[in-house]
């Protein structure tokens, strides 16, 4: 089921109030519309009708993905995301009764704290892509880029979602300037194949982030 509610919002700009629809989840396949919208970040623009400015606008979003059998829980507070988590446990032990197609099925549970997290995660399992070597290769670019470019340090990093390879990543810097950052042709696959073991599915690991890259990378690699 999706669910939305419209709202009138003050445009920062020339404080006139204009219309604006939040999203409280999005079902792809009952609106595919609203996943591109998602995706290319406008689900999350409130336009002015009165000014036509642009402002960015944040709230909590449960994206849901049947066919890929995918949950995406967008969460702004620390109770939010405990009560995510506590929702996915019970679909993952099965306890939902009233909702036996999702109790039975083997679904993928993430949950983001930003939007932008949220767009690019949909985006990753859209073009079937494994978030965890996503994150995994993002570490890396910021030890990088730490190394090359010392005096510009990455605030955040994503995965450019205008490309259809993951080889393109967008970095944003401590200075607020923006620059990107190109990866070899198959540097996915290496890092896939070195680090994700075909058994490994990672559906129950809710938190799919820069900190879980960095602990599994500090696990897993040779220690000198």
């Amino acid at each position: 089921m999706s669910l939305e509610k419209k709202e009138m919002m003050e445009c920062p700009y020339c404080k006139k109030l204009g219309e604006f629809t939040k999203w409280e989840s999005i079902n792809t396949v009952l609106n595919p519309d609203a996943k591109a919208a998602l995706i290319s970040g406008e689900l999350f623009a409130f336009k002015c009708p009165h000014c036509e400015k642009v402002s960015p606008v944040s709230y909590e979003l449960l994206y849901h993905d049947m066919p890929k059998q995918l949950m995406i829980h967008f969460v702004m507070s620390e109770k939010s995301a405990e009560e995510a988590m506590k929702s996915f446990k019970e679909m993952t032990e099965g306890k939902l009764s009233k909702l036996p197609q999702l109790s039975q099925a083997k679904f993928t549970f993430r949950i983001v704290s930003s939007m932008n997290e949220l767009r690019e995660k949909a985006f990753v399992f859209d073009m079937n892509l494994d978030d965890r070597v996503i994150e995994l290769m993002k570490v890396m670019l910021v030890t990088q880029l730490r190394n090359e470019v010392p005096d510009k340090l990455p605030f955040n990093i994503y995965l450019d979602l205008r490309n259809n390879e993951p080889e393109t990543f967008l970095v944003e810097y401590t200075d607020g300037t923006w620059g990107n950052i190109n990866v070899p042709h198959g540097t996915y696959n290496r890092v896939k194949d070195m680090f994700i073991k075909p058994q490994d599915d990672g559906r129950n690991e809710y938190f799919v982030n820069g900190k879980w890259a960095f602990d599994f990378l500090q696990k897993n690699l040779p220690q000198e």
